[in-house]
């Protein structure tokens, strides 16, 4: 519960699909859950295509759904329907989808008190307040002249929002073995190229190839059979498969190996040095200033990358004891794994502010 004394009515407009993978569905969801336990009453709508992702992050959630549209018109003339049919106004309607922008922001913008927006591509906006959790050179300045003047603006990894898990693993994490006794592989929750097999490819050949290995793979994950049929070579290799708290395991590691994105913000929060590939656009130039400030170690977008190209940044970075301790302190220091909090206390304290 708020100052006003209200529970606030929250409608989210999410999508993910086997491209984009699940991270819009899992920060939204993180997200929900805190406004939940502050009070709040959440509904999601959502496609047929999104419905399996988001029963796995959200199993209790009420969810209404809606065709696939051929356009965001279309798409804003079916999310005002579903809106409409839970006879209220909300209080706020939050979108996390690359494919609606400004267009249909502007016509939803009359079907709820206030709109946020979670984005991470700079993109123009109608909207009164606007998240995007990334680390980039111009970070704080990437929106100017792209959102209304009344538009607040949460920006950078302070507001990243991660599970509660993270920050409860975060005080329990004993520092680092150097070298590296227990590795984390993780390309996210479908990895259509398969890089972790590669990853795994380059490890094999590298001086850490008898550490222990957790490897992450999500409910999209189509090579799971060939990753089986070569852990099954590999004893110190452990296969855990659609599972509900990686945070776990990356506080036991050393060293993770995997995708850009929001994994990024929570083996930040966990001091965890990681080796990074880029598996999407949107995710390079975030990964090039990380690198820059030394919170990662990046060596390239996948469609650059083979087994080798890992192998050689493995010995590299597994051969520098100090590289890997600025690492973890670095990504220490940046996320706090508080971002969560922070942006439902300003949902709650906007709600019934005037426009």
């Amino acid at each position: 519960m708020w100052k006003s004394g209200k529970s606030m009515r929250v409608v989210f407009r999410v999508g993910s699909n086997r491209n984009i993978g699940v991270g819009h569905v899992a920060r939204t969801s993180v997200l929900a859950k805190e406004l939940m336990n502050r009070g709040a009453v959440i509904w999601f709508i959502c496609t047929k295509e999104t419905l399996p992702t988001l029963h796995l992050f959200m199993p209790d959630a009420t969810i209404l759904t809606i065709d696939n549209a051929g356009n965001e018109q279309q798409d804003a003339t079916l999310t005002i329907e579903a809106i409409e049919s839970l006879n209220i106004k909300p209080d706020w309607l939050v979108v996390d989808n690359y494919s609606l922008g400004k267009d249909w922001e502007s016509a939803l913008q009359s079907y709820t008190r206030k709109l946020m927006v979670i984005d991470d591509l700079a993109r123009h906006h109608e909207c009164d307040l606007l998240l995007d959790q990334n680390y980039v050179e111009d970070y704080t300045e990437r929106y100017s002249n792209k959102i209304p003047a009344i538009c607040q603006t949460l920006l950078g990894p302070e507001f990243a929002l991660l599970r509660p898990d993270f920050a409860r693993y975060r005080q329990q994490c004993i520092p680092s073995h150097i070298p590296p006794e227990r590795l984390f592989v993780c390309f996210g929750g479908s990895d259509p190229d398969d890089m972790t097999g590669i990853a795994l490819n380059a490890i094999i050949q590298s001086s850490v190839r008898n550490s222990v290995v957790d490897i992450v793979v999500g409910p999209a994950y189509q090579h799971l059979y060939s990753l089986q049929a070569k852990a099954s070579q590999h004893s110190n290799w452990h296969i855990h498969h659609d599972i509900s708290d990686p945070e776990r395991l990356m506080s036991q590691a050393d060293l993770a190996i995997g995708a850009g994105g929001t994994m990024t913000w929570e083996r930040c929060a966990l001091g965890l040095p990681s080796l990074v590939i880029g598996i999407a656009e949107n995710q390079e130039a975030s990964c090039k200033y990380l690198h820059a400030k030394e919170v990662i170690y990046y060596i390239g977008k996948k469609a650059s990358i083979d087994a080798p190209a890992i192998l050689t940044a493995i010995e590299k970075l597994v051969g520098s004891d100090s590289k890997l301790n600025r690492l973890s302190k670095n990504c220490l220091n940046l996320v706090d794994s508080k971002g969560a909090e922070r942006v439902t206390d300003e949902l709650g304290n906007n709600a019934y502010v005037e426009k």
